[in-house]
């Protein structure tokens, strides 16, 4: 029974390390997990500021209502109304591209820094197991060491008292 009783303990205070070691991660990882979720909520605004997609996309909506101005005004007769058209239509084509290439460019580099953030987010958890386990050996070092010292200090100190009765 006293062995049993005695494994039931070994066990608790087994348990009981094991999860302050990991308890002891939490803080930090909680703080660096924020970080990493507020970090992806906004990357895509970041980008997009960044590259002024609002401005840009503005620019082709301008363009393309004054091309739809000029094609209802459109002349054969008048060369100079031929000519905006023209010069409206690859102004028009060309703001549309590069809001086409923006786009594609924010959605590239989304993914690329979101899967940068995943992989930091799986070595961060890495790190935090690897910092638990050795806060656990580290405490399991100690207290075998403490054990030890106990065990040769207690025949010395049975015999100190045997020697003061």
């Amino acid at each position: 029974m006293k062995t049993s009783c005695s494994w039931h303990k070994a066990f608790f205070k087994f348990l009981k390390q094991v999860t302050i070691a990991f308890l002891w991660q939490i803080p930090w990882l909680f703080i660096i997990g924020g970080s990493v979720f507020y970090a992806r909520l906004h990357l895509n605004d970041w980008l997009s500021t960044y590259f002024e997609l609002a401005l840009h996309q503005q620019t082709a909506q301008t363009l393309q209502s004054r091309l739809n101005t000029l094609q209802n005004n459109f002349s054969v007769l008048n060369w100079h109304s031929v000519s905006d058209y023209v010069a409206t239509l690859s102004a028009t084509a060309f703001a549309d591209a590069k809001v086409s290439v923006i786009h594609q460019t924010l959605t590239l580099l989304t993914g690329f820094f979101d899967m940068i953030l995943y992989l930091f987010t799986i070595w961060i958890c890495w790190h935090a197991f690897w910092r638990a386990c050795a806060r656990f050996r580290q405490e399991k070092t100690e207290q075998h060491i403490a054990e030890a010292v106990a065990e040769k200090l207690r025949p010395l100190l049975v015999q100190k008292e045997s020697k003061q009765n």
